[in-house]
């Protein structure tokens, strides 16, 4: 039996004779887990379905949907779920691959995506996918005439409180401001909710090194929030005007959502051996969510 709300939409449907966009709706109550995509500048969203644990949702004028899946994991592996669509059920089987492009907002590894296409046959169908493999798995559906919503971000730059020291950076004649955290940790304080996008390098001083791993960490209110770790590769462009000597590394960008409420935030480079500067910017612009 229809319930109110799939029933009133459906009326409206019908009787405007807007046939041309469907509708998806969640019907189970999921934590949603944002991704950040460093290749189109998104962040996009999935919803997190621990194992053994089923996620329902209702369509409406659907003619197919994409189901793009995710673990959070860095190293390969086979997972499964199961789908059932109108109670008819079906074993999905992928190999999860670790993604070099894309991770979660609070630095976790992920895998790269994988999909599935299923076609739907009525007009308002029941779907329920459980996860059955030992890991926690992302999902993403998408359908093939729903209305996609895209929410633009704009950034502006922002400058913390307290900090190392003033690092000048200059890329085609042009000069940008950045901030180091050794010894002296960055810190600031921001009202969420908010996005905080961190663009982050690391100073080499000698020329034998191509590469670097390094990581830093991001404090909300003196507790470990997220730990993000890249591997910097020299920049052909940048330089430092003051110290010709040391080379910047190619900027490293992450994204990630202040909780609502106001935070002491500190970036902390905890490797005495790593030298890295940072540059800070707070919401709207540049990146889409995706929902």
């Amino acid at each position: 039996m229809l319930n109110r709300k799939l029933l009133s939409i459906l009326v409206f449907i019908v009787l405007s004779g807007l046939l041309l966009a469907g509708e998806i709706i969640f019907e189970t109550q999921s934590e949603s887990y944002k991704l950040y995509n460093k290749s189109n500048n998104k962040v996009l969203n999935y919803k997190l379905i621990p194992p053994n644990t089923s996620i329902k949702l209702s369509t409406i004028f659907v003619d197919s949907l994409k189901i793009f899946s995710r673990l959070i994991l860095d190293k390969q592996q086979d997972y499964s779920y199961k789908i059932a669509i109108n109670g008819n059920e079906q074993i999905i089987n992928r190999i999860a691959k670790p993604s070099k492009i894309t991770k979660s907002i609070s630095g976790e590894k992920v895998s790269a995506y994988n999909s599935c296409l299923k076609k739907i046959s009525d007009n308002i169908s029941t779907v329920e996918i459980t996860n059955i493999s030992d890991y926690d798995l992302l999902i993403k559906v998408v359908g093939n005439n729903t209305i996609k919503n895209l929410q633009p971000i704009d950034y502006i730059r922002y400058s913390p409180a307290v900090y190392n020291n003033r690092i000048n950076l200059e890329i085609d004649e042009k000069i940008y401001t950045y901030f180091s955290s050794n010894p002296r940790d960055i810190e600031f304080t921001l009202e969420g909710p908010i996005y905080l996008k961190i663009i982050s390098r690391l100073l080499f001083d000698n020329i034998v090194t191509p590469s670097y791993n390094y990581r830093f960490q991001l404090f909300l209110d003196d507790l470990k929030f997220a730990e993000y770790r890249e591997k910097a590769h020299k920049s052909s462009k940048a330089i430092l005007p003051d110290d010709v000597f040391i080379v910047p590394s190619t900027g490293d960008i992450n994204i990630v959502k202040i909780p609502d409420g106001l935070h002491r935030i500190r970036i902390v480079d905890p490797d005495i051996n790593r030298d890295l500067i940072f540059r800070l910017f707070i919401s709207k612009s540049a990146v889409e969510i995706s929902l």
